[in-house]
């Protein structure tokens, strides 16, 4: 009389297969989560305030995926960051030194020796952003206002044109910011 059992090679292919699945699925959920512990660019401000004040330096959005960060203090000391929601898409717009809000794109990065286009760049002193921006995403434009303030989010270009030029939306000392460039 047979018993009927499953062959060495059976259960190995079996194995494979439930591995192969597992693998696939544990990807996807590991990915979805990456994505959340992205800080986002409405948290960049919020980020410096907390993590980088009293330093003078620049923050850096690089990399091919526009999701790696970097500080770069006067000293060259380079601070990594955590991960940002940055995406190559993304169009920056910064106004000119005749008024004229213009695409900007940025120069490259030296890091450890080797080179990144850097795709989103914030100077910053002790305790002031130095620099205003628009960032224009697939859905909003955000408007990066100098002397810590928190970033602002609109869904039109116009709207958001017109709060960068709006004088109300910068603290009273505006002027003594702009000097102490």
């Amino acid at each position: 009389m047979r018993i009927k059992a499953f062959s060495l090679i059976e259960l190995i292919v079996v194995i494979l297969l439930v591995g192969t699945i597992f693998s696939i699925i544990l990807n996807s959920y590991m990915t979805k989560n990456s994505d959340k512990n992205l800080l986002s660019l409405k948290d960049i401000t919020t980020y410096l305030k907390k993590e980088l004040s009293n330093k003078n330096g620049t923050l850096y959005i690089y990399g091919k995926s526009c999701k790696k960060g970097v500080y770069i203090t006067d000293k060259s000391l380079h601070v990594k960051t955590p991960n940002f929601g940055f995406a190559k898409e993304n169009i920056v717009l910064k106004t000119d030194n005749f008024g004229n809000l213009n695409t900007y794109t940025f120069d490259q990065i030296k890091i450890e020796n080797k080179k990144y286009n850097v795709c989103f760049e914030l100077k910053y002193k002790k305790d002031k952003f130095i620099d205003k921006f628009i960032v224009s995403t697939d859905k909003n434009y955000y408007l990066f206002l100098p002397i810590y303030q928190n970033v602002e989010v609109f869904n039109s270009l116009d709207l958001t044109k017109q709060n960068h030029t709006n004088k109300n939306l910068y603290p009273n000392h505006i002027d003594k910011y702009y000097h102490e460039k």
